[in-house]
């Protein structure tokens, strides 16, 4: 079975437990997890967040909006543009790689038709 646990920056790991429902420290070495709590991270909290043994601390979304004092930023039109083309590429190697296994299930069963694949 697998138990969730954070790192003390908020990310989430998934751990093989023991029989007695303790974390296995193996699998918490593998992952490279050494600090870790069971305590979720409010969902307010934006990144960088840290846990200090007990409670966690970040900024939230108000904090973000007084800090900015409602200045709202634009983004670069040529941020924005290669943004847009950077989700373009990630939509088209998506697609991509479901072309491809559906061509490797076509040629499985074509191999089997003709015999070649037992």
């Amino acid at each position: 079975m697998y138990k969730q646990v954070f790192d003390y920056n908020g990310n989430p790991y998934l751990v093989l437990t023991n029989e007695d429902g303790s974390l296995s420290e193996k699998d918490l070495k593998e992952q490279g997890v050494y600090q870790y709590t069971e305590i979720m991270p409010p969902s307010n909290l934006y990144p960088p967040r840290k846990f200090d043994g007990e409670k966690w601390y970040g900024a939230t979304a108000n904090d973000t909006e007084q800090n900015n004092n409602g200045i709202t930023q634009k983004p670069d039109p040529l941020e924005l543009i290669v943004a847009q083309s950077q989700m373009q590429i990630a939509k088209g190697n998506v697609q991509l790689r479901e072309t491809q296994k559906e061509l490797a299930k076509a040629m499985l069963e074509i191999s089997k038709l003709k015999g070649s694949v037992e």
